[in-house]
């Protein structure tokens, strides 16, 4: 298992089961080149950003997206988590919806949300992807679409997709 995906899921952990009480997230690059996130500081020397963990408010809001060609990477690098995309089709009253959110955005994905109440394009969008298996959110990760909020396979589908 790979240091990222070990780190992300003690953060997933640490995030489903401490609720807001953390505070704040800090998220920095290790000397493999790693993302880690962590509710303590990173050790000393090393460039850090933080979040603060707070109850996402409003409606569905869209991550920026850079429409740059990005530069070649060398053989077995992946890319990085932030070109990854995925799209959350979501509801305002769904309180999954919402942990899903902030779970995503802690990641540092791409991410793009549609709720399927009030944009009927787009739940015709979703009702296509899911047929009979409505439910959300559904997350559409570049093809691979899951439902509901499953740590562990979400980051198996986001790191798949790095690495293409």
């Amino acid at each position: 298992m790979s240091t990222l995906l070990k780190c992300t899921l003690a953060s997933l952990f640490l995030l489903l089961f401490t609720g807001t009480s953390v505070g704040q997230i800090y998220k920095w690059k290790d000397k493999d080149g790693n993302i880690v996130m962590s509710s303590t500081p990173p050790p000393p020397g090393v460039k850090w950003e933080t979040r603060k963990l707070e109850e996402s408010k409003g409606t569905a809001k869209s991550a920026a997206t850079t429409t740059a060609k990005p530069a070649p990477r060398p053989a077995g690098e992946k890319r990085p988590v932030a070109d990854v995309k995925v799209i959350m089709y979501m509801t305002d009253w769904c309180p999954v919806c919402k942990k899903a959110r902030e779970y995503l955005n802690d990641l540092g994905v791409n991410l793009v949300e549609y709720n399927v109440e009030t944009d009927r394009q787009r739940e015709q969008e979703w009702i296509r992807k899911v047929g009979n298996k409505r439910g959300v959110p559904t997350l559409d990760i570049e093809g691979t679409i899951l439902q509901g909020l499953y740590g562990e396979k979400i980051l198996e589908a986001i790191e798949e997709k790095r690495a293409l």
